[in-house]
């Protein structure tokens, strides 16, 4: 046997903190309980390939050969994993275990090859398939794990576009998205993207520092991500029936019952309870809320939104919020007060959500909207 080095170290100590934050989310009572057993999942297979790693680099597989290669089909569990927990995080739909199993087929495989060819053979046959197994990593690449590498990297893709579409789905009903959108999520899809690219680099690299950065950049990575799961609360969309994001409107307004003839009529009711109530300065205004006022559907008024104004309902409200953001701005009464005052008093739920928005609808910041608003007051007077 080896001693320890750093990088079985540092994957001794994910083996037990994994094992610890798998406990801690399949008991937590609190936030998304069903996404929380997904993410328990991908922490234990994690930690069990950890597990696996630290009795290979410190050769205890020599002595106890039966443990050898025992995790090594979970590699690909761990894409699959991932894509389920953000499915179950964003989306109301229950997909069962047996919806899943489809996606183990390539796990099913690695462990019936394991199993034919390693698993119950005689002890010396184990020991010897060992050692030309450590030969063989000296200098070659495992193609096994290569393939498992690049089938997480494909699921992590597939776990980006699933949030994408949540979010534009989420922006066809609320005004204010704050935590819904998750964008700890992204931040995180992010790091682990970081994270399974030093991997990847490490296993085509062949020097001891491709091992330590590996160790480094991927256990605090999915520790991070366990630290955030934990954290947060289950948030669904409301309604029963999905709203159509940008992607898929066009085929569901297709099959639409909206009558054409009524349009116009739809569409001045719409701008009469804008411009009378005003209801775009309720912070967490939804689109059922506003369907409701004008007597609409929420699918019809979501299509009457896409298709004759040409927005999402966020972008829609948003941009009535900044036009009175604007307008105070611009007028001298409202110099005594911050831009944040004004933005919060207009609807916007928070700094972040108003500046972003504001930006994106003027091509300016606040500050620079009213100093220039403020100059072209001064051009005004000096020239009257």
């Amino acid at each position: 046997m080896h001693s320890l080095t750093f990088s079985s170290l540092v994957h001794s100590a994910g083996f037990a903190l994994g094992v610890l934050l798998a406990v801690l989310l399949l008991t937590n009572k609190q936030g998304n309980r069903a996404a929380n057993r997904w993410l328990a999942a991908y922490i234990s297979c994690l930690a069990l390939l950890w597990f696996e790693d630290v009795v290979e680099e410190t050769r205890v597989i020599l002595v106890y050969p039966s443990i050898a290669h025992l995790t090594d089909w979970m590699l690909f569990l761990v894409g699959p994993c991932l894509w389920m927990y953000v499915r179950r995080l964003t989306q109301n739909e229950k997909p069962t275990f047996l919806w899943w199993l489809p996606h183990t087929w390539l796990a099913v495989l690695c462990f019936l090859f394991l199993a034919t060819n390693f698993y119950f053979e005689p002890r010396a046959q184990k020991i010897a398939d060992i050692r030309a197994d450590y030969a063989l990593l000296e200098h070659s690449i495992n193609e096994g794990v290569l393939i498992a590498a690049i089938h997480v990297m494909c699921y992590w893709v597939a776990s980006l576009f699933v949030l994408r579409r949540f979010n534009a789905s989420l922006r066809e009903r609320y005004s204010s998205l704050g935590e819904r959108s998750f964008g700890w999520l992204r931040t995180m899809l992010s790091i682990t993207l970081v994270m399974w690219i030093i991997w990847f680099v490490s296993l085509l690299q062949f020097a001891p520092w491709s091992d330590v950065l590996a160790s480094i950049a991927v256990v605090p990575g999915v520790y991070l991500l366990a630290f955030f799961g934990l954290r947060q609360p289950q948030v669904f969309l409301d309604e029963e029936e999905p709203a159509p994001t940008p992607e898929v409107a066009t085929a569901r307004y297709a099959r639409s019952g909206l009558d054409r003839a009524r349009v116009p009529e739809f569409l001045a009711r719409l701008d009469n309870v804008m411009r009378t109530e005003k209801p775009w300065l309720e912070s967490d205004l939804t689109l059922a809320d506003l369907a409701t006022r004008a007597e609409l559907s929420p699918h019809n008024l979501s299509q009457l939104l896409n298709e004759e104004i040409g927005k999402s309902f966020f972008d829609y409200i948003n941009s009535q919020r900044i036009e009175e953001v604007k307008r105070c701005l611009a007028d001298t009464a409202y110099d005594s007060q911050t831009i944040l005052d004004i933005a919060l008093a207009a609807g916007f739920s928070s700094k972040t959500a108003f500046n972003a928005a504001f930006r994106q609808h003027t091509s300016t910041t606040p500050s620079q909207f009213r100093r220039e608003a403020g100059r072209l007051r001064g051009a005004g007077a000096a020239a009257s």
